[in-house]
């Protein structure tokens, strides 16, 4: 039994590469197409996994946000980061007032 749409689009948290220092970013998966693209965060900044937030008028399924927070461990701070859904651009970055430690799972 199924409940609800299938979704055309999935995002995702990619993970450091063989150094273990670079290489994260939030990926967007094309369950149809097989389409992927990856937003790089640059090294030593790991994002959270991002949440979907529609947009006003919502026409197309990634019609919206992804609200991350960064951990730049080089920095030591935290900023939030709002990419657009649908290109993985970047459209804001707010500045927290301390590091949020790193984790793989939004809220």
């Amino acid at each position: 039994m199924r409940v609800g749409a299938e979704h055309r689009y999935r995002y995702a948290v990619s993970f450091p590469d063989q150094e273990g220092y670079g290489g994260y970013g939030i990926v967007k998966y094309g369950r149809t197409s097989g389409a992927c693209r990856v937003h790089r965060a640059g090294d030593a900044r790991l994002l959270s996994e991002a949440v979907f937030v529609p947009a006003a008028g919502v026409i197309r399924e990634d019609d919206g946000y992804l609200p991350t927070v960064v951990s730049d461990l080089e920095q030591d701070a935290s900023p939030l980061l709002v990419l657009e859904a649908s290109g993985l651009d970047r459209t804001a970055t707010g500045h927290l007032p301390r590091r949020v430690t790193g984790g793989i799972h939004g809220s």
